[in-house]
């Protein structure tokens, strides 16, 4: 394989450094629509009135607390039910942070790697 030269090693590292903060910026995201957000107020709303504050901001980024609500919402019929809901969001919310993750360290080590190895060609 031919060998980076400095300059290409610098560039191609301050990419993979700016895909890795993109990838940690996106991995930050819950996933959670409007319209689950607003149904999840309304349900804490309805549920716990005047304590809901303390609680309502956990729609907005806790997809686990926003499949409870729905779960309450729509009916379920026991707490196992609610639970297998809260369960099977987490469980698709955990898969999608570690593929994040991994793609986020790959690129940062990877992004470190190439940038460094640039900077000692360019001082040659």
């Amino acid at each position: 394989m031919k060998k980076l030269s400095p300059k290409n090693s610098l560039i191609i590292g301050v990419v993979l450094l700016v895909l890795s903060a993109l990838i940690y910026w996106k991995s930050q995201d819950p996933g959670i629509s409007s319209a689950e957000q607003a149904a999840c107020e309304k349900q804490v709303l309805a549920n716990y009135g005047n304590s809901a504050d303390a609680l309502i901001g956990q729609c907005k980024t806790s997809v686990g607390f926003v499949a409870m609500m729905q779960a309450q919402s729509g009916g379920a019929g026991s707490a196992r039910d609610v639970a297998q809901a809260i369960s099977s969001a987490n469980q698709g919310d955990f898969g999608g942070h570690m593929i994040y993750m991994f793609l986020m360290g790959l690129s940062l080590a990877l992004g470190l790697g190439l940038l460094i190895n640039g900077i000692k060609g360019m001082k040659k």
